[in-house]
């Protein structure tokens, strides 16, 4: 089936037939970016570049388990990378229960159901994919962590007059 055909497609979004474009869309909009927002996460790229991202993905890997997707999963908003302490952040904020809860509400849709073929590999792919679309730096959450981790280690001096790396540093030379 060609791309433009699948992307107008009618489809089952939870009993009810609509166009796979405008489910995309939908899900995008009114669900994937506003969960993202409310856990803190912000995003350097459109709402538009995701939808064509994803419905491209969905097409691409019609069939194929999640280890075997071809989703682009590089940082599309070119922003910094994630180090240890923003990936340990955003999954203790957007943990799996968080995504389970989502998923109850926008996952009643054919290429995402957890009852059809690959439904779920394609919710793995989605969730990975837009963890790299956010603005890492800009987001509320990533400030939030930087402020708490910067008067952790101001604290940390004051109660033993010498910077945590340093005192490691000299006890490991």
């Amino acid at each position: 089936m060609k791309y433009q055909d699948w992307l107008n497609q009618y489809i089952e979004w939870d009993y009810t037939l609509r166009v796979r474009k405008h489910s995309i869309a939908d899900f995008v909009n009114n669900g994937l970016l506003p969960f993202m927002n409310k856990h803190g996460y912000s995003f350097n790229v459109s709402g538009n570049f995701i939808q064509s991202v994803i419905a491209t993905g969905l097409y691409e890997n019609r069939g194929f388990p999640h280890v075997e997707s071809k989703w682009d999963y590089q940082n599309p908003s070119g922003n910094t990378e994630w180090n240890t302490e923003y990936l340990q952040h955003y999954y203790h904020i957007i943990s799996e229960d968080a995504w389970s809860e989502f998923w109850l509400t926008w996952g009643k849709w054919a290429d995402v159901s957890e009852d059809s073929f690959r439904g779920i590999d394609r919710r793995y792919d989605i969730q990975e994919y837009i963890k790299q679309c956010i603005d890492v730096e800009g987001s509320e959450q990533t400030k939030m962590l930087k402020e708490a981790l910067e008067s952790e280690t101001d604290a940390y001096i004051q109660r033993n007059g010498i910077d945590a790396y340093i005192q490691d540093y000299m006890e490991n030379t």
